[in-house]
């Protein structure tokens, strides 16, 4: 199962351009440009979007694909980004990490759990052939 490439990247411009302004947004204050915060988020959820679709699709393509195990592409995926975002604002000094993260990993969730369902979807129609 796959997603398409005009879906991942559609996806991935709208990441950047979303939660880059977010990161500009809640770090921009007078003792802090929200400029490099918004530019590393920005350019991270481009990036993150795109592995997102691929790490979902093989974990799915791994793991059983019944009941509430739908949700382990999704959750392993979010930890690992989750994980790499923390990273990157920390190196960069952001000020408000997990608000400037927070919302961005809460929507990428519910983001994996589409590319989970839409894969589901497929699978079923090929399968009932």
């Amino acid at each position: 199962m796959r997603i398409s490439k005009k879906f991942n990247i559609s996806s991935a411009f709208i990441a950047f351009l979303i939660w880059g302004s977010w990161a500009f947004y809640v770090n921009n204050n007078s003792n802090y440009s929200g400029v490099i915060s918004g530019i590393a988020q920005g350019v991270a959820s481009f990036v993150i979007t795109i592995f997102m679709t691929y790490s979902v699709t093989w974990f799915f393509n791994l793991l059983p694909k019944t009941g509430i195990l739908l949700m382990i592409p999704s959750l392993l995926t979010i930890c690992i980004t989750g994980s790499g975002l923390f990273v990157i604002h920390s190196l960069i000094q952001t000020p408000r990490i997990f608000y400037t993260i927070a919302p961005a990993i809460t929507v990428a969730f519910i983001f994996c759990l589409f590319v989970t369902l839409k894969l589901r979807k497929s699978y079923n129609e090929q399968h009932q052939k």
